[in-house]
């Protein structure tokens, strides 16, 4: 079983309380990490950051409700964001449209060269990651760009971990084949 820290512990349990301070202390500890999961999953700014910020609303109105039943805060926080992205994309349709703003460094970087090559390949991971199944591309950016353990993704799936590690076997072997060019999508 993953196991939060005895601060997040009491951060939760305070905020449960209607603590607003120990609730703020939670999303400056946790919304770095929903606002990435947010952008690999929409691909610009302002969607993401407007979708944090409606996980942590979420949060705020339903934490009441939240229980330590063998799973952590941070997944059950990722559940709330899955659905938020699941509402959204249902609301919009699968197009994306990124904004000049997310390139705006581009200009600026000391870097350029480097720079540039990192936003391709990042736009290539993204654009992979949409030609995996659902399941396979979750794991990835759950694991990988959010860093939760195996058991911590399971929570948030709703599956076991051994699906996880299944799933993720599957993910990076495809992704592999995928970012070799080696397979057209």
């Amino acid at each position: 079983m993953v196991e939060e820290s005895i601060e997040i512990r009491e951060l939760v349990n305070r905020a449960k309380n209607l603590d607003a301070g120990a609730f703020g202390e939670l999303y400056d500890i946790y919304y770095e990490n929903i606002y990435r999961y947010a952008y690999f999953k929409t691909g610009n700014t302002i969607d993401s950051e407007d979708l944090a910020s409606q996980v942590f609303a979420g949060a705020l109105r339903t934490i009441g409700n939240f229980t330590w039943n063998g799973s952590t805060f941070s997944s059950w926080l990722f559940r709330i964001a899955h659905n938020v992205v699941v509402d959204y994309w249902r609301k919009r349709g699968r197009a994306v449209i990124e904004p000049i703003e997310d390139y705006a460094g581009l200009a600026h970087s000391d870097d350029t060269a480097a720079t540039a090559i990192g936003t391709l390949q990042y736009e290539k991971l993204q654009s992979v990651l949409t030609l995996l199944p659902d399941d396979q591309s979750r794991v990835v950016v759950l694991r990988f760009i959010n860093g939760l353990s195996a058991k911590e993704t399971a929570d948030v799936m709703g599956k076991t971990v051994g699906a996880i590690k299944a799933q993720q076997f599957r993910a990076i072997g495809r992704l592999k084949e995928l970012m070799a060019g080696e397979i057209d999508g």
